[in-house]
């Protein structure tokens, strides 16, 4: 056994996994069976796509418009532009730039197409905060080089309207869409209680595994070889879960006892060269120190330092307060705006046909189940949040196929 965790963890995922399996059992279920994901475009093959690709080429087609690779092939450089910068380091490959840099183009037009079918519009006052909120955005955005809302708005002009490029207005009614659909999104109780029976399921296995590494460490502080300095290297070497685990788990820091005391949550740390202490246990780690030398000192006043080695363990755990539900609301609230957001654009680009010769399998993939995804879910979010598009008698958004006006 070469590390006490490698060889405990295999033990654990199991009964963690089936008891996350039992706490979703009476979840709202995803409609229908779970389609096998198509295979994705490899960088290979999207390169000789683009190879083959002339001015007038349609490379993709939203509600039956249509944008050529002559419309395209400028937001191609600057994405690839940004990722030769290192603006887009987690972007892996072009393939993964170019894919992105499609699907922000794609979704804000069906973000302005879904404004319209919803009718969606924002009055004179919505449209000033609106306005004021994009100036100071371009105020604080040092790598924007318009200052004002005209600015901006005559550049957008001087682009031109079409599949691939937006007007003030178009981002206006976006910006308002989005807010009525995901701003005042919030955590139900049933998806709390769904969450909260998820992490007791997990905490549950991290408590078997740490009482496990507990046992194994305890264990091995019984082993007559930490007693030399040889025999604690070896150990340090085979268990120690720390970098120093490499030099025989010497800690390359000279010590003082107050700091060792407080390193290991203790109220002194008495050991003296050559002991070796019992399994020191904090709430992130468990340890077995040996006292290799006491050092010299550098004044009569310094006070005494120590040479230590150690074999650390490293314990699993949660710091979340399960108790504190308002605070676990606010964490998952971003969580469930970017799900339900995902969802969202999915279904857009299903209604709407987008379609792209780059792509062939799709710009999107349908998104797995999640806590924020069942249809339950999606239809309480979507009724407490489209509240004008009901009074204006409009489908729930997602719910109905688009109506030809």
């Amino acid at each position: 056994m070469k590390n006490i965790t490698a060889f405990l963890v295999a033990s654990i995922v199991f009964p963690i996994t089936l008891a996350f399996a039992q706490a979703q059992a009476q979840a709202p279920t995803a409609a229908g069976p779970t389609a096998e994901a198509p295979r994705q475009t490899t960088e290979s093959e999207l390169k000789a796509t683009i190879e083959k690709l002339q001015p007038d080429s349609v490379v993709l087609e939203i509600d039956g418009q249509t944008a050529t690779w002559r419309d395209l092939f400028p937001h191609i450089q600057n994405a690839v532009k940004e990722l030769n910068n290192g603006r887009r380091a987690n972007r892996t490959s072009p393939r993964e730039a170019i894919r992105s840099m499609m699907q922000k183009l794609a979704a804000r037009r069906m973000f302005a197409l879904e404004a319209k079918r919803l009718d969606l519009i924002p009055d004179d006052e919505a449209r000033k905060k609106i306005e004021s909120k994009i100036e100071e955005n371009l105020l604080t955005d040092k790598r924007n080089r318009f200052k004002t809302l005209a600015q901006y708005a005559a550049s957008l002009d001087l682009m031109g309207h079409n599949l691939l490029n937006a007007s003030l207005d178009d981002i206006i009614n976006i910006m308002y869409l989005n807010g009525k659909l995901f701003d005042d999104i919030q955590i139900t109780e049933h998806e709390l209680d769904l969450y909260i029976r998820y992490k007791k399921a997990v905490n549950k296995g991290i408590d078997t595994l740490n009482v496990q590494k507990r046992n194994a460490m305890n264990k091995l502080a019984q082993d007559p070889s930490l007693q030399t300095d040889e025999g604690f290297k070896k150990l340090a070497r085979e268990y120690s879960e720390g970098v120093e685990a490499a030099w025989g788990g010497e800690l390359r820091y000279d010590f003082t006892r107050k700091e060792l005391a407080e390193v290991n949550e203790i109220k002194e740390f008495n050991w003296k060269a050559g002991e070796v202490t019992p399994v020191l246990e904090t709430g992130s780690a468990m340890r077995i120190m040996r006292v290799l030398r006491n050092l010299p000192k550098e004044t009569p006043q310094s006070p005494e330092k120590l040479r230590v080695a150690q074999i650390l363990v490293g314990k699993l755990g949660d710091s979340e307060n399960l108790n504190d539900k308002e605070g676990i609301k606010t964490r998952l609230r971003p969580q469930k705006q970017k799900a339900l957001i995902e969802e969202y654009i999915y279904q857009m680009s299903q209604r709407y046909k987008v379609k792209t010769l780059l792509f062939p399998e799709g710009l999107w993939s349908a998104p797995g189940k999640s806590l924020f995804t069942t249809p339950a879910i999606q239809t309480e979010a979507t009724d407490s949040n489209a509240s004008q598009a009901q009074e204006k008698q409009q489908p729930v958004p997602g719910t109905e196929e688009k109506t030809e006006k």
